[in-house]
């Protein structure tokens, strides 16, 4: 075995230390810094030190920066799906309220005739407040040939309307009247009778519908329903009935074939609480949403969600973003805006990366300036050094050479094995037990000197104490060739180096047989001791028992 082996624990690297201590060629130590205490060069030295603090903080500040400017993107991010979102649920909520329509111009396709009532039932059991809240209504309004106007009056009349009328008056070729609407309660009741192909821009979205049998909505209008009190814009969406069984296959049949148009009335700023509901509640953060008809322009307002806040009026800096609502062939433009106002400094992730870096830095000019304070106290260091290890390394020869002599004295089988089953270290009765010499034993595993059972079994032995990390004895007897037994008693601890690692185990075997006779006859005599018929006892110089057997405890009577 080497001794400069990394595994060992008797290692001696003093002179080679030593020797390295001093560069080759130089007289002296004190020559490798010899620079190292000169006023100026400690000077330039220190600069380097505020360079790189200098430095430092510009890259904090340009992080500080990055991630602000992150912070800011991931806000637009947050503003534009928010933005979508709104955006789903209005067109959404549209083609919910053209199902419901559908639906109830389906109702005229199963029957001739819809009467008032069951057109209130088929309403009712929609439940569209519940499902669709912010409609004002579902209502049916009935194309009027001229010739057919005052024979349509008479009728609606008998059924208990005395002063229904088809308004506004005036003399044109058809007319048109809505006899349903419900609920009929309240503002409704306003829009009974009314023609609303008198208006145009119903009139428009009324044909469009007609033509191209689709749900169709109005352009910007003010509801017959409105009164002098929360005025609020309004828009209409009509879906055409026909009448049954005729052809609809062109823009001539279905005009033919017309009958009239379920539609329904929209109060835009209750149709905008129905869908949003409380979206924009919260003050921080808070979006203006604007809906406009068609294009951005005063007089196409529909609905302005901060008509009258404070937060509109007083805020001049807003972030916009406008999006497109296409609902067959009609486009709702919404605007939203929001105050841009940066997140401060102080309250964004950038304010730790700040002073994570600037701390970063401070530290790293502190740690410049000691390594270069540290560079002069190293020469002084070396020096002791120097001297203090060559006035140790005959010590440590000594002591190493005294380690030696003590393992080669122990009255025992000592070893140094690694992890891998290599003997590292063994004392010179072990290689006596083995006829050979330290040399040929160290460096060699379990299976070169055991049969493999015997090795396997020694091995497996020693991994329970590297595993563990727990010290173990083993007591085993052996066979010699002559016929003869051994008994061997085995210590075994974990060999642990400086880090805590353990990297092998330390072992010591005694010869235990002369012991172990005498406790196999002290077993044989007290067996024979129990079971003889023969009277024995055992007595100290006293003359007091100390053992008595069962024979002579029968004979007596007594217990023991």
């Amino acid at each position: 075995m080497k001794k400069n082996n990394e595994n060992s624990f008797l290692t001696d690297n003093t002179d080679q230390d030593t020797k390295r201590t001093v560069a080759p060629g130089s007289n002296s130590v004190s020559e490798i810094f010899k620079n190292d205490n000169d006023p100026e060069t400690v000077r330039k030295k220190n600069w380097i030190a505020f360079v790189i603090l200098i430095l430092a903080l510009i890259l904090t500040v340009v992080a500080v920066l990055y991630v602000q400017r992150d912070v800011d993107k991931t806000a637009k991010q947050e503003f534009a799906s928010v933005c979508n979102e709104i955006e789903l649920k209005i067109s959404d909520r549209l083609h919910a309220h053209a199902q419901l329509l559908r639906s109830s111009s389906a109702l005229f396709s199963a029957s001739d005739t819809v009467s008032r009532k069951e057109w209130k039932n088929f309403i009712e059991a929609s439940r569209i407040y519940k499902n669709l809240p912010g409609i004002q209504g579902v209502g049916f309004s009935l194309i009027i040939p001229k010739n057919q106007l005052q024979q349509h009056i008479q009728n609606i009349r008998k059924q208990g309307y005395p002063n229904y009328s088809v308004y506004p008056a005036g003399d044109r070729a058809v007319y048109s009247s809505i006899i349903y609407l419900e609920p009929f309660s309240g503002r409704n009741l306003r829009a009974f009778g009314y023609d609303m192909l008198t208006e145009p821009v119903r009139r428009k979205a009324m044909e469009r519908s007609r033509d191209a049998n689709l749900s169709t909505l109005s352009g910007k209008v003010l509801l017959v329903q409105e009164t002098k009190e929360d005025i609020q814009p309004g828009t209409l969406m009509y879906v055409p009935v026909y009448r049954n069984e005729m052809p609809l296959t062109t823009v001539e049949q279905r005009r033919a074939a017309i009958l009239g148009w379920v539609y329904s009335p929209y109060r835009m700023t209750d149709l905008m609480k129905g869908i949003l509901d409380r979206w924009d509640a919260i003050e921080k953060d808070r979006i203006h949403l604007q809906v406009y008809d068609d294009s951005l322009s005063a007089g196409s307002l529909l609905y302005d969600s901060q008509k009258n806040d404070s937060l509109y009026n007083n805020s001049s800096h807003y972030q916009t973003l406008s999006r497109p609502v296409e609902f067959n062939g009609k486009k709702w433009v919404l605007l939203f805006a929001r105050h841009n106002n940066p997140i401060p400094l102080f309250q964004s992730r950038a304010i730790f990366v700040l002073i994570g870096g600037t701390l970063l830095s401070l530290l790293l000019f502190l740690l410049s300036i000691s390594l270069i304070n540290t560079r002069r106290r190293a020469l002084q260091i070396a020096k002791q050094l120097t001297v203090e290890l060559k006035e140790n390394a005959e010590k440590y020869k000594s002591l190493s050479a005294l380690l030696e002599s003590i393992i080669d004295h122990v009255p025992g089988l000592f070893f140094y094995k690694d992890r891998k089953n290599n003997f590292i270290r063994v004392n010179r009765f072990i290689a006596q037990a083995h006829g050979k010499r330290k040399e040929e034993i160290e460096g060699k595993s379990l299976y070169d000197l055991y049969p493999k059972e015997d090795a396997e079994k020694y091995y497996q032995d020693d991994l329970a104490v590297i595993n563990s990390g727990a010290a173990k004895l083993n007591i085993q007897e052996n066979w010699g060739a002559n016929g003869n037994n051994k008994w061997v008693e085995t210590n075994k601890i974990p060999f642990v180096n400086a880090t805590g690692e353990i990297i092998g185990i330390i072992g010591i075997s005694f010869d235990i047989t002369e012991r172990k006779k005498v406790e196999l006859e002290r077993e044989q005599f007290f067996k024979f001791f129990n079971i003889t018929s023969a009277i024995m006892v055992i007595a100290d110089p006293n003359g007091c028992f100390k053992k008595i057997n069962p024979a002579c405890l029968n004979l007596l009577g007594y217990s023991e």
